[in-house]
């Protein structure tokens, strides 16, 4: 049993450092906090703002006794003589962790612990503990490329990517790691532009290096994050596509057990991606497939069926995984109001539970260090700016608990009331398996008219419920509710006893027997001027442009292989009314060799009807056994071209 303390620096001092029993405790554990000067008394306040307990400051100090202060979320004010306010922090008090969840758990975080916390020993160790505390056992951080080699050559010796890994490792957490800028050295670009290389052997020799020099702390990586929108280079889909290749070959060359997720697509994963990714092949260099998503938990089903179909039965990350929410204009440090407080927690359990009802294998919930975007007007983190916690870390830390290591059954549905949501598992809270059911109603509103919705719940069959929890991970009565709102709540039954309930689940995706990864690569080269976005249905793609005339382009053919090869590149696909001079090529490559094949062709002006799918030329490399290649590059008119053809 330990006493912790709350430095007062670290309250009033924003960007201070802060020890990880600061603020969260285990329920057997005595809760210490240090008062703020002029501090005569404190009072503790539960979720709805009513008043929990208070008393005097004695010492300068807040102390409960171990065991008095329940499991939940406190918000914490300290008084002067007169009863003003001086200030407020919060707390959680957790369930204690008996048994912590297997590395498959599908509840995860993202700490981005090199990014965004304040540097320093003491912060990152504080937010890899809150990571452990809350039941998650992989988390998501970020690394910059030009920290690791900022000149061509070495990695440096020491960076505080190898500080922070060990931190996360110390703590039993697996670390999914993403890269997604590129060293000053190595851009080729107009304008500099931060994209992927365009030599993909760069990529592969940094993944190659980077993978064994993490080997033992970094079990998954991604080869850069959402570089389908413009805030990530603007990239296509073949340009994804090769470095895809060309970065898993490095992965891999660098660590074979390391796991290799495809770089994650930002917004609805559409047809046309799709498309790109079947016609590239790039199902066989990635291990998970990963996006990301910031949409409503009801419109899951709708927009991920191409995602799905995409993975080729492999499983799916959601590494990336909230919906924005305004702070209170009225707080300094972009706090919500306490109504928006607990909309945002119990979001946080209806995205967890509906991505695995979808089929997704693991969710990361971004994110757990306070962050804000779009001018200080969006928070993200689960914690304030002084390091404690929201009500939203108590969501993820019950949900840790009660769905760990949960693999989905099915949803319950009541055909009569589309609002109520029934979803059951199998999973192992406290390290048995027990059957829980997550439920909740809610309409599909946006934030301000949510948390309004009540249903009925009249389950067809009588269960022995073992245990029932509330959003914030506090025991309720065992005993299904007879109504149900929109904060959460877990029902634990016998495992088993939800065998005989009619279950929905959706199948599924059809197992795809992709080829052998080759080291074999093709690249498409053109001006990224010549790049144009579209947009639909929050649906980001970008293409390459064509136009009527002549028009000079160059195919790559690298060979990231330890010994020579020859083979044969061909043009295999070909939009109608485009003329290529030459269609096929012979192709010697030596070790790690790029050879920049010329391609030439004619359009004709009719050659380039209005629609609305891209065009695709297809190109395929044959070197032999295990040696194939494939390309698929997208193109549209000139947007300017399209409008006149329109008028």
């Amino acid at each position: 049993m330990a006493k912790f303390r709350l430095c007062i620096a670290a309250l009033l001092l924003l960007t201070s450092t802060l020890h990880a029993e600061c603020f969260v405790f285990s329920e057997d554990e005595v809760v210490t906090l240090s008062a703020p000067a002029g501090s005569h008394s404190w009072r503790l306040l539960l979720d709805d703002f009513s008043l929990f307990s208070e008393g005097t400051v004695e010492e300068g100090t807040l102390v409960r006794a171990a065991g008095t202060l329940p499991v939940g979320w406190y918000k914490v004010d300290f008084l002067d003589e007169s009863d003003e306010l001086l200030h407020w922090t919060s707390i959680a008090v957790l369930t204690a962790l008996k048994q912590r969840p297997s590395p498959e758990t599908p509840i995860a975080v993202d700490v981005a612990l090199s990014w965004v916390p304040p540097e320093g020993e003491e912060s990152w160790k504080y937010v890899a503990h809150l990571s452990a505390l809350a039941g998650v056992r992989m988390v998501r951080d970020r690394l910059h490329w030009r920290e690791l080699q900022p000149e061509p050559g070495p990695f440096v010796a020491h960076t505080k990517y190898d500080d922070t890994a060990a931190i996360q490792k110390a703590e039993g957490l697996d670390i999914l790691q993403v890269f997604h800028h590129t060293p000053s050295w190595l851009r080729g670009y107009p304008q500099e532009r931060n994209r992927i290389p365009q030599d993909l052997r760069l990529t592969w020799r940094f993944c190659r290096d980077a993978a064994a020099r993490f080997q033992d702390t970094v079990q998954a990586w991604q080869p850069w994050n959402e570089g389908n929108i413009s805030n990530f280079g603007g990239h296509t889909g073949d340009e994804l596509s090769s470095h895809q290749k060309a970065a898993y070959l490095g992965f891999k060359e660098g660590n074979p057990d390391a796991t290799v997720c495809l770089g994650p697509y930002a917004g609805k994963f559409s047809e046309n991606h799709y498309q790109g990714m079947i016609h590239n092949q790039v199902g066989s260099y990635f291990d998970i497939f990963c996006f990301h998503s910031y949409d409503w938990h009801h419109d899951y089903p709708r927009l991920r069926p191409w995602a799905f179909r995409a993975t080729g039965g492999k499983p799916m990350w959601i590494s990336e995984s909230d919906r924005g929410m305004l702070a209170d204009p009225e707080s300094a440090d972009g706090d919500f109001t306490w109504e928006y407080e607990k909309l945002k927690a119990s979001f946080i359990i209806q995205s967890m539970a509906s991505s695995l009802a979808s089929g997704v294998a693991r969710q990361f919930h971004f994110v757990l260090p306070w962050y804000m975007e779009r001018n200080n007007t969006i928070q993200f983190g689960l914690l304030r700016k002084d390091g404690s916690p929201r009500m939203g870390y108590a969501a993820l830390a019950a949900t840790g608990r009660l769905l760990a290591d949960a693999t989905y059954k099915g949803q319950w549905i009541d055909e009569g009331d589309e609002n109520l949501y029934v979803f059951v598992f199998q999973a192992r809270p406290q390290g048995e398996t027990k059957d829980v059911l997550v439920v909740w109603a809610e309409g599909r509103n946006d934030w301000p008219e949510r948390g309004n919705t009540k249903a009925s719940l009249a389950l067809p069959e009588e269960f022995s419920v073992e245990s029932v929890w509330d959003y914030l991970g506090r025991p309720q009565p065992a005993e299904v509710p007879d109504e149900v709102t929109g904060t959460p709540v877990f029902l634990v039954l016998p495992p088993g006893s939800t065998d005989t309930l009619k279950l929905h689940k959706s199948p599924a995706p059809e197992p795809v027997d992709f080829e052998a990864p080759s080291p074999i690569v093709l690249q498409f080269c053109a001006p990224v001027e010549d790049i144009q976005m579209h947009s639909v249905d929050w649906a980001t793609e970008h293409d390459r442009t064509a136009r009527p005339g002549e028009q000079e382009w160059e195919l790559a053919a690298y060979n990231l292989s330890d010994h020579r090869v020859k083979g044969q590149v061909a043009l295999t696909e070909i939009p109608s009314g485009w003329e290529f001079p030459k269609r096929n090529w012979t192709v010697r490559l030596e070790s790690m060799e790029r050879r920049a094949i010329p391609l030439s062709v004619t359009i004709a002006e009719d050659a380039l009807p209005l629609q609305d799918s891209p065009f695709w030329l297809v190109a395929q490399g044959d070197f032999g056994e295990g040696m194939k290649a494939h390309l698929g590059v997208s193109l549209r008119p000139p947007k300017e071209e399209k409008k006149q053809t329109e008028n």
